[in-house]
């Protein structure tokens, strides 16, 4: 009889997205068993909640632990949502470093599991670095000009030499900036990763169509 290896997934959110971070959790329950969620909560509401509801296998992180002077800085220049974006590297790298867990996976809050993720992590095989194709379809296949090839929603990365410096370098660029407004060629905190493949090795590309299926890429 084989086990379910034990799975980490970390996400971020405020009160306007504390129900979809709810939903999400409820799907990880009713298919996977073995796993922790780290969420961080984006402001004192989310958190009050959470606490009070005291959710299984949920770990609650604040600002106030993960946020450092260069995050502090980047804070004050950037609007809330904007600042969500910046942190999506800095929340798994925050765990990696500071806790005894060999992978972490990233999920944006509005993510629901109808499957067990474990198809994810066997594709993935020893993979440092998993990340999901956008998969639009003819009639949106040029907005990968402007939003990027590949989707934040959910990214693992194991704490090897590859997943760390990709994050470390994910991290450095969405500091440096997380917008969509001004630059050409970068789209908030995913069009970096379009430069995945090219920076570093174990970079697995899911082929799985049924993962981080949506109303924009349906049509596939």
């Amino acid at each position: 009889m084989t086990t379910t290896p034990y799975r980490h997934f970390c996400t971020l959110f405020d009160k306007g997205f504390l129900f979809k971070g709810l939903a999400l959790h409820d799907s990880l329950m009713r298919h996977t068993s073995d796993f922790t969620l780290w969420i961080l909560c984006m402001d004192e509401e989310s958190h009050t909640t959470l606490t009070k509801l005291s959710l299984r296998n949920v770990r609650l992180l604040t600002l106030r632990d993960v946020e450092d002077e260069e995050l502090k800085i980047a804070k004050k220049n950037r609007s809330p949502r904007k600042y969500c974006f910046t942190l999506s590297p800095s929340l798994p790298l925050y765990i990696l470093k500071n806790n005894n867990v060999e992978s972490i996976a990233y999920l944006d809050a509005d993510l629901y599991f109808f499957n067990s993720p474990e198809v994810v992590y066997e594709e993935m095989g020893d993979g440092s670095i998993m990340i999901i194709p956008q998969h639009l379809g003819p009639t949106r296949k040029d907005k990968e000009k402007e939003v990027g090839k590949y989707n934040v929603g959910m990214l693992i990365f194991r704490k090897d030499k590859n997943g760390l410096a990709c994050l470390e370098w994910w991290r450095e660029q969405c500091l440096l900036y997380c917008d969509d407004q001004i630059k050409p060629g970068h789209y908030d905190d995913q069009k970096f990763l379009d430069y995945f493949e090219e920076k570093f090795k174990g970079v697995y590309v899911l082929k799985n169509r049924g993962a981080n299926l949506a109303p924009w890429n349906i049509e596939r």
